[in-house]
């Protein structure tokens, strides 16, 4: 994700030696609103803000489109709602910043040009605000991975039309998956990583017509079917959901043959045969069924691959297991 945030960053922005004037003092004013020193010495009164660390601006117009501040230990406390005054923000990228506590401020709504939204691993708690379903159509991606937010995932999420991106992994949040998710979005290349949590309760079957590339639940507490998010002719790449509680007939699913690469379903209680079907997926590259209840013979195609992904089910034999005692 990060290569692809550097590019498009570079496309829509470039330096400038114009910075305007009202941005200029919002920003010492963000400064400001952290410990003295904290910042690089690029942020002082006297020099054109758009040369400034963390900082690129539109060439044209000299208004700031990039705030990411990153990896700073220094940066301590809440985040400065005045961020809400740089009123051209893109993109705002607060990452590896863990000494910058307290909840994500409602002012922000005020970024009308938004289009990508990242807090990731920080001390930001409290809930997800509801808020955020409110951005305007601009808004693509959403990323609040490694934070320690808690409470449920707001079911208004799903009315973004735009967005493409949703990761909310590795926080304390909890209760179910909201059916919403992506209902409204026009968008057909969807990531979505919940991983790391204390979600419950089943997977949405309305997610059977999501268009995901890549989805990651893995690490929950997730239970029931799983299988909505197979299909022969979708396009996605990853699947992760291990170490849930999900329960389904793996015999009964068809894997994507033009796009999967990868594949996680271990230590959960999946049951039922491998499809001879995942022969047809030309690139796959992992596939992990171990500790589940998964019985009969393993597909050829898939000796290639350690034998531990396969280990600690019911009854899985063939290469690279041992063979099976009769064909089964």
């Amino acid at each position: 994700m990060a290569n692809i945030l550097t590019l498009l960053i570079f496309t829509l922005v470039s330096l400038s030696s114009a910075c305007h004037k009202h941005d200029h003092q919002t920003l010492l004013s963000i400064m400001n609103s952290f410990p003295p020193n904290s910042f690089p010495a690029t942020w002082n009164s006297s020099s054109d803000c758009c040369n400034w660390d963390y900082i690129q601006c539109n060439a044209t117009t000299g208004r700031v489109d990039v705030l990411q501040i990153t990896d700073n230990a220094g940066i301590a406390g809440p985040i400065p709602p005045s961020i809400s005054r740089l009123s051209a923000l893109q993109f705002l990228i607060l990452r590896d910043l863990p000494n910058v506590v307290g909840s994500i401020p409602h002012q922000l709504l005020r970024l009308r040009n938004l289009q990508f939204l990242i807090i990731s691993n920080t001390s930001v708690s409290g809930a997800i605000p509801s808020f955020l379903s409110k951005f305007s159509s601009n808004l693509l991606a959403i990323n609040l991975n490694g934070n320690k937010l808690s409470g449920p995932i707001p079911a208004s999420l799903g009315d973004l039309a735009s967005l493409s991106l949703l990761y909310l992994s590795d926080n304390q949040l909890s209760g179910s998956i909201p059916d919403t998710l992506f209902r409204k979005t026009k968008v057909s290349h969807i990531q979505l990583d919940l991983s790391d949590n204390k979600l419950t309760g089943d997977i949405p079957k309305t997610f059977d017509d999501r268009k995901f590339i890549t989805v990651n639940l893995a690490n929950n507490q997730l239970t029931g079917d799983a299988s909505v998010l197979f299909g022969k002719s979708k396009l996605v790449s990853d699947i992760i959901l291990a170490s849930n509680k999900l329960t389904f007939d793996l015999s009964k699913v068809e894997f994507p043959v033009k796009s999967l690469d990868r594949v996680d379903i271990s230590h959960n209680e999946i049951y039922g045969r491998i499809p001879s079907q995942i022969a047809d997926v030309a690139g796959l590259q992992y596939l992990d069924v171990s500790y589940n209840r998964l019985c009969g013979k393993i597909p050829k195609k898939l000796a290639q691959f350690n034998s531990s992904f396969f280990a600690h089910n019911k009854c899985l034999c063939g290469a690279p297991l041992p063979s099976c005692k009769q064909e089964m």
